[in-house]
């Protein structure tokens, strides 16, 4: 190990997509010294993880039909609106049927309707040496120059969590171009801690205490992140049959909610829809599908202000709006969705 040289595997020659990669990896022991578990701390380490994913660059075709540049930052756009009907029809008609379904059935439903992105070459893959010990973020982006040996226009995408993200807002270097990628899994963890928070005062706890779930003062922090996507999703669904038994017995369509006078039945609506956003941003991620993601994100990004998470408002809307401006970086990511 101590005469690898990772950075000889890295290709250099022109039309290549690099794609690098920064992460804060915290590591301690994992018990205790013997003798005074109380007293004395475990031993802790800090190191910045780097790695890079070089693809070959192949001709960028126009993948979306509405272009994002286009779009609002924030609400409802007419593709959020079709798929929205597409989510109703899908429900009609599981429920219509009589029998019984449950997550797996409308997952399969849902995914007939979507495309996953088309098949690239497998990448080549390097793991750089690392940052020092707290070292500070822009000198870890820094290094990627050194690596390439100062290539002329350089231009590097990096994918990283909110917390780097927000640190790279700064970052300024005149020998290379950083396009910062918001990575969408945590950004999927947060939306349903802000879905959580959101609809917290109108009984979201009791419904899901019903599915068993008992430590109620971890839920919003995601404490575990399946399980609680998880039982999102039973809500959801449920939520949904019993809107659809409502409009039923009322004789009313389920676009007359929203116009209506029960207030109560337009937050469960609306839970309804937030929660569809979330399901559909994360099987967009699940299925390479970067329309799919973005789209979800336009039309949710507006509850993170209205629930207090300003850290991911900030990010998430510098994140839009990066995109919006630079199409050739939004043509790379609907071409290689994988990375986000």
């Amino acid at each position: 190990m101590s005469i690898a040289e990772p950075r000889s595997k890295l290709i250099t020659y022109p039309n290549i997509l690099n794609i690098g990669v920064i992460d804060n990896i915290d590591m301690k022991d994992a018990t205790f010294h013997y003798g005074n578990i109380y007293d004395v701390t475990r031993v802790t380490a800090h190191a910045t993880l780097r790695m890079i994913f070089q693809f070959q660059y192949s001709e960028l075709a126009n993948l979306n039909d509405e272009p994002l540049e286009n779009q609002n930052l924030f609400g409802i756009n007419f593709t959020i609106e079709q798929w929205q009907r597409k989510i109703d029809t899908i429900f009609n008609e599981l429920i219509s049927c009589g029998q019984e379904f449950n997550i797996e059935h409308v997952d399969s439903a849902i995914k007939k309707y979507i495309d996953s992105a088309p098949f690239v070459s497998p990448p080549n893959i390097i793991i750089l040496e690392p940052g020092e010990a707290n070292e500070h973020v822009h000198m870890a982006a820094n290094m990627f120059l050194e690596d390439f040996e100062y290539m002329e226009n350089s231009v590097l995408n990096l994918a990283c969590d909110e917390a780097i993200y927000r640190r790279m807002n700064d970052y300024e270097n005149k020998n290379q171009i950083v396009h910062c990628i918001l990575e969408q899994w945590h950004t999927n963890k947060a939306m349903c801690s802000a879905l959580i928070s959101g609809f917290s005062g109108y009984g979201l706890f009791g419904l899901v205490s019903y599915f068993g779930v008992r430590f109620l003062d971890k839920l919003e922090q995601i404490a575990d992140y399946r399980a609680i996507f998880r039982v999102l999703e039973l809500i959801w669904i449920a939520v949904r049959v019993a809107i659809h038994l409502y409009i039923q017995d009322e004789q009313i369509s389920i676009n007359d909610i929203p116009i209506g006078n029960n207030k109560l039945l337009k937050v469960w609506y609306n839970f309804y829809q937030w929660a569809g956003y979330l399901k559909l941003h994360k099987l967009g991620i699940r299925m390479a599908n970067f329309n799919l993601q973005m789209n979800r994100l336009l039309a949710f990004a507006s509850l993170f202000p209205a629930t207090r998470k300003i850290r991911y408002t900030e990010s998430v809307a510098r994140f839009l709006l990066d995109l919006q401006r630079n199409p050739q970086f939004l043509q790379t990511l609907e071409q290689y969705p994988q990375l986000i």
